[in-house]
């Protein structure tokens, strides 16, 4: 009887020290949830906001109990590997947690690429990014699922990192009509054949328009 109780103690004793110790989140579980108060919290007791998240295999014992919050932790797709390390930056893109991208630029975390930042659909956090000097390429433009986005941010008269003519080509044949009269209120020729078919942008117009009628 007596030994029963002992045990039967010990293991309660046990199980209330693994309660105590065992790690109740971490800040990459809060990052990837977007919980951006938790976060703002870590950020001001000084969690690096550039930092690299952590692989199991590359931590001590004593790291992996810090960090080991689930059974399995980071998840497979946020392991570092021989090409790419994941930062919270890069994690809270990949959510899509616009609110965590803004907090973690405000608390110093490099941009990602302003394509990344326009797929977030947040306005103003694009606009910030591209005052910020976030550019865009033709591939972004050929690629992109915000368009209106895009549009809008023409619109504002931001430097995109793209020729104007080439911009205007690409408007007009999304139908993005405010941001085509911003351009050539900007100097953007409606005349110019750019393209090497000799498409000027009202050639870009009807294709949009055919393109999106089918």
């Amino acid at each position: 009887m007596i030994k029963r109780i002992v045990l039967g103690t010990s293991l309660l004793l046990v199980l209330i020290i693994l309660w105590l110790a065992w790690p109740r989140s971490s800040v990459w579980n809060e990052i990837m949830n977007g919980e951006t108060e938790a976060v703002r919290a870590r950020i001001e007791a000084g969690f690096d906001v550039n930092s690299i998240c952590p692989g199991v295999d590359t931590l001590t014992l004593r790291e992996k109990w810090e960090y080991w919050s689930e059974f399995e932790w980071p998840p497979k797709e946020y392991k570092p590997d021989s090409w790419r390390k994941w930062n919270a930056m890069s994690i809270a893109v990949m959510e899509n947690h616009p609110g965590m991208v803004q907090l973690l630029v405000d608390n110093g975390a490099a941009w990602p690429s302003a394509r990344r930042i326009i797929n977030l659909g947040e306005k103003n956090l694009a606009k910030r990014c591209i005052q910020q000097g976030g550019r865009l390429d033709l591939d972004d433009l050929k690629y992109t699922d915000r368009a209106g986005l895009v549009g809008w941010l023409i619109e504002q008269e931001l430097e995109l990192g793209i020729d104007k003519n080439i911009l205007l080509h690409w408007a007009s044949y999304y139908g993005e009509a405010k941001a085509v009269e911003s351009l050539i209120k900007r100097g953007a020729d409606s005349k110019n054949a750019h393209e090497s078919y000799g498409n000027t942008p009202l050639h870009a117009v009807v294709l949009g328009v055919d393109t999106y009628e089918r």
